[in-house]
Parts: C-alpha cells; structure tokens; sequence
C-alpha cells in the first residue's frame, strides 16, 4: 500500500485504518501506541526502475563467462552492480517517506479517527530515526513530559469525579486513547511522577487506600519511586489527610500553649496558637500570559493553550478576552518586493490593523 501528497483515502491510510481498528481477528488495544511508516506511490515506481536495473546489472556479472566479457567489460559490470546497489538502497530510503499520527477529538466523537500527516525525507536507511524525530517535534511522541501537562490531563477528565487514581490504570488510559497525549514508553510516564511528587502543587502519591485513608501517602517529596500499583492523590486531598495527621497542640490549665508531643518521642515548643477564622484570600480578578509558539507546531500549541488554559478562563461568568496575535519574523537575506506586496496585500484583506517591513 501506497500513499500520495493529498490523498486522504490512499491505500496506506485505508490499511492504517484497518490495523488501527483490528489486531487479527480481535478488537485493537493500546491504540495510542500506534505510528505509521508508509511508501510514496510514485517513488516506489522509481524504485522498481532500480531494482531491475539493478539485476539485469547482476544477471551480466553472473554471467559474465557465458557472454564472454572481457577483463575491462567485467569490471564496468561490476562497477555498474555495485552503482545500482548504491542507488538502489538510496531509492528505498527515500521511498518510506510518509509518518501518519492517528488522535481523536476529546471534545467531539472520540469514535472518529483523524490523521495527522507529514513527510519526511531520508536517504541514508535512516527513516525510523528521521521518523521518531518529526514525530516527537510535532508532539506526535513525547519523550519528556511535565508534572504540570499530566495535572491538566488529570483535571480534565481522567480523575474529574474521583480523589485518585491508579498509576496502572493510568498508562492504560493513556495507551488506549488517542485524545490523551502519546508517550514513548511508561518510563516517561513515572519519572513525570516523579518529579511531580517532589513538588506540592502537582499531586501526591500513595501506596493504597484503607476506609478512606491513603496509605503511605506521600507529598511534596524527592526521589519517590512510584510503583504501577500505587495511587495519584489530588494535592487537596492529601494535604487534607496530612493535616488531620499532624499531631495536635495541647493547652494547659491556663490556656496556653503546652509541649506537644510530635508523635515520634520529640517534643515541639512554642506552639503558635490555632486561628479559628483564618482572614479571606483576595481573589485575582485579571489574567494575562505572554509565550512564545513554535512556528513548525504553532496550531497544536494554540489549540492546547486555548484547551488547558483559555477556556477554563472564559466559561467563568462576566469574563470578557482581548487576545493579540504578536508576529516577529527576522529574513537575514531579505524579503522581495513580489513577497511584500502579497503579505501586505494579505494583510489589509484580513484587516490587520498594525503591520510593517523594516531594515
């Protein structure tokens, strides 16, 4: 099966679907798990072109006692079969030249299955490294991830009704489903947890959960080794049960602070007394951010901004956005004037009210 610039329906598309579908006779697992490699339709014709060449070269060298060559005709037919070879390997590289992501959209029919496309070019045997490069650029495979992206995951739909989830149960969504991120393996996934449970703001982890007490729950801790069978605790909820663990000051006969025993044979003076009714936090009433967007992954990255962070925003009631568009583009060999005039004239169509060229 083939692929060709443009065609949405080729072959190689129309068997992807299928192995994205099925394994075998049985229903696809792990469809998150799933990148393809596919060869251009009319680079593969040249690479037939090659391929006989290539062997009408070695059927000459073979053969080259019966057709009674010559020393010098049997060393340009040698030279002409290690050429072809050559040429013909290089064809092969170049061949494997379209990578297909397949994701769903989280906020419509998960059912439905779109592709993202692109080509890459290799020459050299190399098109699984070339392949892994562009994937993991487009964000199509993630080698490193951040405590911070997997809260939002978390927030948004995985643990949205519960206080915890499994770590096992986790990899498994995230293997599963293709609206969630791609990671290259779970080992991403843990040192992510790792470095989440070093700090307070992202999540703790716990070894299990009794009557509703976590177990050998930890929390703002470094070096943790999370395990498949642990848990992830919401923050809240952990500093929740952290609290209620503290031990408690005791007041003496006059009403002040006593020594408290610390629950581990120390004890603890000067206990600062307890605020009934701690004062109200002021809350914030703007927002406003400033980053910098990868030009190759500009609308993947707007999308997640306007996903993870925008929109939790805007669906608070009253609020109202102003969102800019901010664009600087350095051309050290400078722009010609044919250029100008059609991102210019782009411009006043699309009514840009500020833009401008300068030296």
């Amino acid at each position: 099966s083939t692929h060709d610039r443009g065609n949405n329906s080729s072959t190689a598309i129309t068997l992807a679907n299928e192995f994205f579908e099925k394994h075998g006779n049985s229903a696809r697992q792990h469809k998150n798990m799933l990148l393809f490699l596919a060869a251009d339709k009319l680079k593969l014709i040249e690479l037939n072109k090659n391929v006989r060449r290539y062997k009408a070269w070695e059927m000459i060298y073979e053969e080259a006692e019966q057709r009674n060559l010559d020393t010098v005709q049997i060393k340009e037919a040698n030279k002409s079969v290690k050429q072809a070879e050559a040429d013909m390997k290089m064809k092969l590289s170049q061949v494997y030249s379209w990578i297909f992501s397949p994701y769903t959209n989280k906020t419509g029919d998960i059912r439905k299955v779109y592709w993202d496309i692109a080509e890459i070019s290799c020459e050299n045997e190399d098109n699984v490294e070339k392949a892994y490069e562009r994937f993991k650029n487009d964000d199509n495979l993630i080698n490193k991830w951040g405590a911070a992206l997997l809260k939002m995951e978390l927030n948004d739909l995985l643990w949205k009704d519960k206080d915890s989830i499994e770590i096992r149960q986790l990899w498994n969504y995230l293997t599963d489903y293709c609206y969630l991120p791609r990671l290259k393996n779970i080992d991403v996934l843990l040192e992510t947890i790792k470095q989440g449970v070093s700090s307070n703001e992202y999540f703790a982890i716990a070894e299990g959960i009794e009557n509703g007490h976590y177990l050998g729950l930890k929390f703002n801790k470094i070096n943790t080794q999370p395990l498949m069978s642990n848990l992830l605790v919401k923050p809240e909820i952990a500093k929740q049960q952290l609290d209620i663990d503290k031990p408690k000051p005791t007041l003496n006969v006059n009403g002040e602070n006593a020594v408290a025993d610390s629950g581990n044979g120390s004890v603890v003076d000067d206990v600062p007394p307890i605020s009934s009714t701690p004062p109200e936090p002021a809350t914030p009433k703007h927002f406003s951010m400033d980053v910098i967007l990868d030009s190759i992954r500009i609308h993947k990255e707007i999308d997640t901004y306007m996903q993870e962070v925008i929109s939790h925003l805007l669906k608070l009631n009253g609020a109202e956005a102003t969102i800019r568009l901010d664009v600087e583009i350095s051309i050290p060999s400078g722009v010609s004037a044919d250029i100008v005039n059609i991102v210019s004239e782009n411009c006043r169509t699309l009514k840009v009210n500020n833009f401008y060229f300068e030296d």
